[in-house]
């Protein structure tokens, strides 16, 4: 298997979701660890695994920094963190670097531990002859099309319009310059794969923001499934085919038997998208809960999963449970949300969590207290909408911030808002009107 496992707390958002995003470049699959005991659940092995030491790792922490297999392990120290007993270890001190020589640094670590393995060649990453170089100028075109940040805020719902044709210019660019490496003397099944990647990121902002895919799906396809006849367990190749399936083609009873491949056993996000297939085409809520259960067991902070429980027991009208599954979305995102570091997606699930949390105690359960509390959360929460503490800390450049930021803000306004909040204030001002007409009579 070709799988990075990261330690660390859900609070450190900026290099969790920096690494994670990079390495799947790569070709790895990323299984992230919160619990407090760095207790992993599956007898998968990794091949690197990644420390992400911060001041909040080591309070959420019940015993001491434990590295498990130190001769394939990489720290990443945050807020002034060291430790001389891990000074052999390979290791990065995050604070003020610039993310282009952070993943430099990332890079040289991983390669590192890569070339003592004796199955190299049987990894994606290992396909490429001149791997340091193609790395050093992958990076660079990475940061420079700012990959991770256009990502992050035009794939998760409709983009502004404006923001969305500067992601398309964006992406095309970086797209057209792998096609470049992949024909030249970099060509190896590595850039092969970071073509088909980058493809599909583009057709699922297409998607997503209502326009024309800008690629064929099936050729994007037959790609992956050539590169899996030689990286038969590859868990990001089985997954990139599988999203293929199902968000660009939409063809889900395929992509559910993909999701279920054996290879993807401990793979949360791939029982995540078996319960979505579950729940809203098969229609087999009982089945489509299991799914969810056994992805919070593989990822015990996945909020998308709690989120979609939730879901499913309204639908079954067990309320007291749904309500449960919502709880478990805010504790989740508690930490963060306190801290004004929410991305755009959390913010909308969060929001939605609290929203329905509140129907149900006032509608369903009738405790009214808590739907009173719940109510007032979803008013702060709306407020996350205007802070900037997110967007700065993934996108640290003022011109990005005063072009993009504006957009990005309004555009969540009228999504979230329109997804949740509107049922949400239209019962609350049923049942308020309703309650006070009861108070005058």
């Amino acid at each position: 298997m070709d799988r990075i496992r990261m330690f660390y707390s859900n609070i450190d958002t900026k290099p969790r979701v920096l690494i994670t995003h990079f390495v799947r470049f790569l070709g790895f699959y990323v299984e992230g660890i919160t619990n407090k005991d760095n207790i992993v659940i599956n007898n998968v092995e990794s091949v690197i695994d990644i420390y992400i030491i911060s001041d909040a790792y080591v309070e959420e922490r019940t015993t001491s920094i434990e590295v498990q297999e130190e001769e394939k392990s990489i720290l990443i120290y945050l807020d002034g963190w060291g430790s001389d007993d891990l000074q052999d270890l390979l290791s990065i001190h995050y604070d003020d670097q610039a993310d282009q020589i952070f993943l430099q640094q990332l890079s040289q670590h991983i390669l590192h531990i890569v070339s003592r393995r004796v199955d190299r060649n049987k990894r994606l990453i290992g396909s490429a002859d001149s791997l340091r170089g193609l790395l050093g100028v992958f990076i660079k075109q990475y940061i420079d099309n700012d990959i991770l940040q256009i990502t992050l805020f035009a794939r998760c719902f409709r983009a502004h319009y404006v923001l969305y044709k500067i992601v398309q210019k964006k992406y095309r660019s970086f797209v057209a310059w792998l096609e470049q490496m992949a024909a030249s003397e970099y060509a190896c099944d590595l850039t092969n794969y970071m073509c088909v990647r980058s493809k599909y990121e583009v057709d699922l902002i297409c998607k997503v923001n209502g326009f024309k895919l800008y690629f064929d799906p099936e050729e994007l396809r037959e790609v992956c499934e050539e590169l899996l006849r030689k990286y038969v367990d590859n868990e990001t190749l089985h997954i990139l085919q599988a999203d293929i399936s199902f968000e660009l083609n939409e063809v889900w009873n395929k992509a559910g038997n993909e999701y279920a491949d054996i290879r993807l056993n401990d793979c949360a996000y791939a029982y995540l998208k078996q319960g979505i297939i579950l729940q809203n085409y098969v229609r087999d809520l009982d089945t489509a809960l299991l799914a969810y259960r056994v992805a919070v067991q593989e990822k015990e902070d996945y909020y998308l999963a709690w989120s979609q429980m939730g879901e499913c027991y309204e639908k079954q009208n067990k309320h007291s449970r749904a309500a449960d599954a919502y709880e478990q979305v805010c504790l989740i995102l508690s930490g963060r949300y306190h801290q004004h570091v929410l991305a755009p997606l959390e913010i909308e699930h969060l929001y939605n969590a609290v929203v329905r949390s509140a129907v149900i105690n006032e509608v369903m359960l009738r405790n009214y207290a808590l739907a009173r509390y719940y109510r007032e959360l979803a008013k702060s929460i709306l407020e996350e909408i205007d802070r900037d503490d997110y967007f700065k800390l993934v996108w640290d450049d003022e011109k990005a911030y005063k072009m993009y930021f504006p957009l990005v803000k309004d555009k969540m306004k009228v999504e979230i808002e329109g997804k949740t909040g509107n049922e949400g204030r239209q019962i609350y001002g049923t049942r308020e009107e309703k309650r006070r007409d009861n108070h005058v009579t």
